[in-house]
């Protein structure tokens, strides 16, 4: 099991736990970003998305963390264009190394 990925925002006041698990259904999202007024907030990520999706997904829930009270459009425009600049560019998911 891989060990947990735990951030702090900029200003060091809020920590975040990146989870790889669908949202729960009634968020009807691919991602969700906890209110960082909450007493343990978490980012969840549906890892069931191409690679591309993924990325995107993380980005703009990484987004949310750092502003919060962003609008969504500007999250959204932020997530897209980085996603798209690292795509271009040749990122992409590191395939796990096999065992020998």
């Amino acid at each position: 099991m891989k060990k947990p990925f735990v951030f702090r925002t900029y200003d060091g006041k809020v920590r975040y736990e990146v989870i790889l698990k669908k949202p729960p259904k009634c968020y009807n999202a691919v991602g969700l970003c906890l209110d960082p007024t909450e007493s343990d907030p978490k980012i969840l990520v549906n890892p069931n998305q191409t690679e591309r999706q993924l990325m995107n997904t993380i980005i703009h829930e990484f987004a949310h963390a750092f502003f919060w009270d962003s609008p969504e459009q500007n999250v959204s425009k932020f997530g897209n264009i980085v996603t798209r600049y690292l795509y271009s560019q040749g990122w992409r998911k590191q395939k796990p190394k096999k065992k020998k």
